[in-house]
C-alpha cells in the first residue's frame, strides 16, 4: 500500500493550493484516475477573495492600482475559466472548476470563444476612467478590463491606438495583452504566434505552455510550462496556476 508521504501527489491538492482560503468549501465528487493523479475531493467551486483576484491580476503591472469599482462584483460573478492567460486583469482563481478539467477528454472543448465573462456595468465604466490616463499601467489595465468583461472591440481599440507611440519598455506588454484579447476572442493561432515572438518570460512562457496544453499537444506543453513555473516565486498564484497546468499536461 503507497504511504500518504510517497503517493504521487492529486490534482486537487495543486488547486486548492492556490485557491484554498477562508469560506473555500470542498465538496466530494467522486475519484476520477488520471495516470497517477487522482482528484478525490476536488474543489468544483470556490469564494475568491476580491482583493487576493485584484493582486493577481495587477501582478505584471509596475503599480498597484486601486481596487475599481465594480471588481468585487465582478469576481463574484465571474464565469470559471480554463484556458486563462497570465495577462494583465486576468487571476488565477478564476479557474474554479476542476471537474471540468479532468473530465474533459480534449482540453481544447473547454474554452469558449467570443463570450463575456463578466459584464458588470460598474466594472466598464471603471476602465473607460483608465483608458483615458497617459500611463500606459492605466490604459493596459483599461484594456484588460474590457477583455474581461467580453468588450472585446473596445480593448483591441484602445490597444490599437496606443501603439505607435508606445515606449519600447512597454512593447511587450502590449503584444502580451493583444495576444491574451486574441486568445480569449477565439483567434488563437494569432495568439500563440504573438507569445512565441515574445521574449522567454514568465508570462509570455506561461501562457505558450498554456496555449500549447488546450491546443491538445500535451507533450510540448510541458518542457514549456516547466520553464515558466521556475521562474515564478511560489507564493504567486500564477506559480500554482502553472503547476495545476503542467500536472494535467503530465497526465496525458
Amino acid at each position: 500500500m503507497t504511504s500518504i508521504q510517497n503517493r504521487p501527489p492529486r490534482l486537487d491538492e495543486l488547486f486548492a493550493s492556490f485557491v484554498a482560503r477562508k469560506g473555500c468549501a470542498q465538496e466530494a465528487v467522486g475519484a476520477v484516475p488520471m495516470a497517477g493523479v487522482e482528484p478525490f475531493d476536488v474543489i468544483p467551486a470556490t469564494s475568491v477573495d476580491p482583493r487576493e483576484a485584484w493582486n493577481a491580476a495587477t501582478s505584471l503591472l509596475a503599480t498597484q492600482p486601486k481596487l475599481p469599482a465594480g471588481w468585487s462584483a465582478a469576481v463574484s460573478s465571474m464565469k470559471t475559466m480554463t484556458g486563462l492567460p497570465m495577462a494583465v486583469a486576468n487571476y488565477p482563481q478564476a479557474v474554479r472548476d476542476l471537474v471540468l478539467l479532468v473530465r474533459a477528454d480534449l482540453l481544447s472543448q473547454t474554452l469558449e470563444s467570443g463570450e463575456a465573462v463578466s459584464a458588470d456595468t460598474a466594472l466598464s465604466n471603471s476602465a473607460e476612467t483608465m483608458a483615458r490616463s497617459d500611463e500606459p499601467a492605466q490604459w493596459l489595465l483599461a484594456a484588460g478590463l474590457c477583455r474581461l468583461a467580453g468588450r472585446f472591440a473596445a480593448a483591441e481599440a484602445l490597444l490599437s491606438s496606443k501603439e505607435a507611440g508606445l515606449a519600447n519598455e512597454w512593447r511587450d506588454a502590449w503584444a502580451n495583452e493583444m495576444a491574451a484579447l486574441d486568445w480569449q476572442r477565439g483567434n488563437r493561432n494569432a495568439a500563440i504566434a504573438r507569445w512565441n515572438s515574445l521574449p522567454e518570460t514568465a508570462a509570455s512562457l506561461l501562457n505558450r505552455g498554456m496555449a500549447e496544453l488546450f491546443s491538445d499537444r500535451p507533450a510540448s506543453a510541458r518542457p514549456i510550462l516547466k520553464k515558466a513555473i521556475a521562474r515564478l516565486n511560489e507564493s504567486d498564484p500564477w506559480h500554482h496556476l502553472g503547476q495545476l497546468y503542467l500536472a494535467m499536461a503530465e497526465s496525458r
